[in-house]
């Protein structure tokens, strides 16, 4: 998918994360930029990081180098990451800090390259490393049985 498309869509989940976080009063600041690289979106204090995936591959997909920099899981400041599988509107709401300790751990699955012509570096995870994390969606509709995951 091209640059500018992902972009689109990257912004149409960033707004649904700001909607589904925030509440009346919350002060809500959107990055200064659209290819911004620390976070996405601050609720109050909060910078949050915001990701959307359109497959159901059992999944979850964390940047780390793009065009041959830094990004990504190395560069963000983010509190949070707000991960999404569009298909049935699942998220997963997971600290930053959680995310860099399982790499550190080397508790992903394998590093990837992908993105406009394979030009990112990703860490693969396994989707029930994060179960403790669902925030929203149907547990039942994820590709693993999240009862034997906790």
């Amino acid at each position: 998918m091209p640059f500018q498309t992902d972009l689109t869509f990257g912004q149409v989940w960033e707004k649904k994360s700001i909607e589904e976080l925030s509440k009346t009063n919350d002060v809500v600041v959107r990055a200064p930029r659209r290819t911004y690289p620390y976070w996405d979106f601050k609720i109050n204090n909060l910078k949050y990081e915001s990701k959307a995936d359109k497959y159901e591959t059992g999944n979850l997909m964390i940047e780390y180098s793009s065009r041959g920099k830094d990004s990504g899981i190395r560069t963000t400041t983010s509190d949070y990451y707000i991960y999404w599988f569009i298909t049935n509107e699942r998220y997963y709401l997971i600290p930053t800090p959680v995310i860099k300790q399982m790499i550190k751990n080397k508790d992903y699955v394998k590093r990837i390259k992908g993105g406009d012509y394979n030009t990112s570096k990703m860490y693969m995870f396994r989707e029930e490393k994060f179960s403790k994390f669902l925030k929203k969606g149907d547990p039942n509709k994820c590709l693993f049985d999240i009862s034997d995951s906790e």
